[in-house]
Formats: C-alpha cells, structure tokens, sequence
C-alpha cells in the first residue's frame, strides 16, 4: 500500500510537472506571437546592419547584389507578364516593406509611425490605382491621415485618463503622502501621458510623409498597370530608372572625381550623374522603338530616370543620414533594404505616368 501511495504520488508530481512546462512553453509562444505582432505594427528602432564585404572598387558585394537584385527583378518580371494581379499583389507586398523600414528607421529618433492606417491606406491606394480611379487615390490618402492623425489624439486622451486614474488611485491609498511635483515640461510638451504619446505632432507628420513618400507615390504604378494592356511602359519604366542607378554606379567608380552631394551621399559624383543620363537615355530609346512611339519621347523619359530618380535616392539617403543609418534593412543582401532599392522609382513613378498620359493619349 505504500508502495502504490508513493508511486501514486510520484505520478501526480511528474503530471504536475508535464502541465507545468507545458503552460510555460504556452507562455513563452504567446508572448512570441505577441512579439511578432509588435514588431509587425510598431517595429523597434532599426539597427545598422554591417554590410556584406565588398568587391573591390565596386562598394558593394558584387555576387550578392546580383543574386538578390536578379531574383526580384525575375519574380517581377514574370508576374507583370504572365499574371498581372499578381503583380499588383507583389508590389503592395513591397509598398508594405517599405512602409515597414521606414517605421524603423525614425523609431531610433523615437518618432512612432502609426503603421496601421498606413498598412490599410497603402493596400486601398493600390486597389484604387489598378481600378484608374485617381479620385479614390486621393480620398483613401485623405482618409489616412485623418486617421493617423485621429490615432495620435486618442492616444494622449487614453494616457492622459489613464495617468488621472493613477494618481487618483495612489491619492486614495496614501492620502498622507504629498505629491512631489516635476521638473518643469519644455515648450511643446505634454504632460501626464505616457512616453510614446510625447511628441504627438512629428509622429503624424512622419506618419503622413510616409503615407505620401510609398503607397502613394506607388499607386502610380498601379494607376500605369491599369491604362496599358501590354507590360512595356511599366517594363521600360523600371529600366530606365535602374539604368540610373546602374550607370551612375559605374561611370562613378570608374571617372568619379567630383562629389555631387558629399554630406548626404559622398560617393555620388558628377561624373556618374552623367554616366547616369547617358545610360537611362539609351534605354529609353530602346524603349521608345519596342512601344512604338517617336524617338524623341526619349529625352524626357531618360531626364526623369535620372534627374528624379537621383532626387529619390537623395531623399532616402536624407533620411537615412538624419537617422543614422547606412542602410534601411538587411532583407537584400548585397543592397540592403526593400527602400534601397524602390527609392528612385517611387520618386519616378508620376512623372512617367505623366508621361505615359501624354504619349499615348490617356
């Protein structure tokens, strides 16, 4: 009998036990998932990722750069020839990656971007955009920003009740103890909220000028797809900017001598911005023959592939420089975030939607 009672009792501890770590393990995976979720929508200050060793002259690691770069352009490319919603999905897949990084990035300057009506607003720009209704563009950014904005309110409300009930609270438990009063506020803050609520006004404007900086200017892209039935606009829209980047990299390393923007972007030179013209000139003719317009449609589109396309990698290197970062994210490798690489065609897009309004009549 006592035999039975220990092995009894030795069988309840050891279940015991089993329940025990099996509702930490359930502890430690919601707490991940918590994580995750946290990380999806209020993401942590980005670190400054050490780059892969570069190739020589080439500033970059060459290899890598070309794995990563070609993969995306091939999952582009198929998807815009063969499965043209796909296409649209893929770039509201990169439009929310973007948004993503960029979110990282001002949190190491503690500016919260409010990424929800970012992430909805971006997927409704994109929708409206393939449906060519410019109007529902406009109102689903309008919409947005009344949100973000509306978000930031609701926050200083909450944690200004909240802290009220606090105090109230520890009043009413300890109705000796004489409140210690703070150190006077600087102008422009506020008081008795809590820390992520401080700054309200410069995390609606980052939140605003990251709803303009991608999905808007991306739903120029979705606004193209949907006026052409073949895929050579959007096709030589891509190139022509890529060129930019391409000919300004290599006339750069090989005749740079004369720094275009040293304190935003020291290894721009005038020599690859001309590099950069030559090239995205060159494609646009190409790309005039094969769409089957007049030649001269090429200096305009060749001067946004490189004059605007450089005016959106400086954009982003502004950013990057006034937070502290050389790169947005370590998802590319060899190039270093999704922005990194859809910085000058989101500065571009418009313009060769304009463009294209005009060449062929939309």
């Amino acid at each position: 009998m006592f035999h039975y009672r220990l092995r009894n009792h030795a069988g309840i501890t050891e279940s015991h036990g089993h329940d025990l770590v099996q509702h930490q393990m359930g502890v430690s995976m919601n707490h991940s998932k918590r994580s995750l979720m946290m990380q999806v929508f209020s993401p942590r200050p980005t670190e400054d990722h050490k780059p892969l060793p570069s190739s020589g002259r080439a500033g970059r690691n060459l290899p890598a750069a070309i794995t990563s770069g070609l993969t995306l352009l091939i999952a582009v490319a198929l998807a815009l020839f063969f499965a043209r919603p796909v296409f649209l999905v893929f770039v509201g897949a990169l439009v929310l990656l973007a948004s993503w990084e960029i979110a990282g990035a001002f949190a190491r300057k503690d500016f919260t971007v409010t990424l929800i009506p970012i992430y909805l607003g971006g997927i409704g720009m994109i929708v409206a955009g393939s449906l060519g209704s410019m109007e529902w563009v406009m109102l689903t950014l309008y919409l947005s920003v009344l949100v973000a904005a509306a978000w930031r309110i609701l926050a200083i409300q909450w944690g200004a009740s909240t802290r009220r009930m606090e105090l109230a609270s520890t009043e009413s438990a300890s109705p000796d103890l004489t409140p210690v009063s703070s150190a006077p506020e600087l102008p422009g803050t506020l008081t008795g909220i809590p820390a992520f609520a401080k700054q309200p006004i410069w995390d609606v404007m980052t939140t605003v000028f990251t709803l303009v900086y991608v999905p808007f200017l991306a739903s120029f892209v979705a606004l193209t797809s949907h006026y052409t039935p073949t895929p050579w606009p959007i096709v030589f829209f891509v190139v022509v900017v890529v060129c930019n980047d391409l000919g300004g990299w290599m006339a750069g390393v090989l005749f740079g001598k004369h720094p275009m923007a040293p304190k935003l972007s020291p290894k721009k030179s005038w020599e690859g911005f001309a590099g950069s013209v030559f090239l995205s000139t060159a494609a646009a003719l190409a790309g005039t023959f094969v769409m089957g317009v007049a030649w001269w449609w090429c200096i305009p589109m060749g001067l946004i592939g490189a004059v605007i396309g450089t005016f959106g990698d400086l954009t982003e290197s502004l950013i990057k420089r006034g937070v502290g970062l050389k790169d947005m994210s370590g998802i590319m490798p060899g190039h270093g975030g999704i922005m990194d690489r859809l910085d000058s065609l989101l500065m571009a897009a418009p313009a060769f939607y304009l463009t294209y309004s005009l060449m062929f009549g939309w």
